[in-house]
């Protein structure tokens, strides 16, 4: 996917990486990082960092084409990545740390 842009703010949120792994027959963990980027004043630079955003769950498929998740999500701010891996480092605490969310009876459309 492309980067999006944030309504009501003028930055842009890269698309998400991450990886599921299988835990069970039906069961999956997620993780996916991003990142909310200000535009660079100048074509010459690239965006800057606002925030790492990190999203992190479980799983479970509940019918053909459906699931159910629970997902954790957090925002870090830039400086919380000393060593430039992408991450914030190990200990740091998020600037926004959201509430559980779960979803459920969510389709998934395959080519999607």
């Amino acid at each position: 996917t492309t980067a999006r842009r944030t309504p009501g703010l003028d930055c842009v949120s890269s698309p998400f990486v991450g990886s599921v792994t299988m835990t069970g027959p039906g069961t999956a963990k997620f993780k996916s990082v991003w990142y909310v980027l200000a535009p660079s004043p100048s074509p010459m630079f690239t965006n800057q960092v606002v925030f790492i955003g990190l999203n992190a769950g479980d799983i479970e498929f509940t019918g053909p084409g459906k699931l159910k998740g629970t997902h954790s999500m957090a925002f870090y701010l830039p400086t919380t990545d000393a060593d430039g891996d992408g991450f914030p480092d190990a200990g740091q605490a998020p600037a926004i740390q959201l509430p559980p969310i779960l979803s459920t009876d969510t389709c998934m459309v395959p080519g999607r």
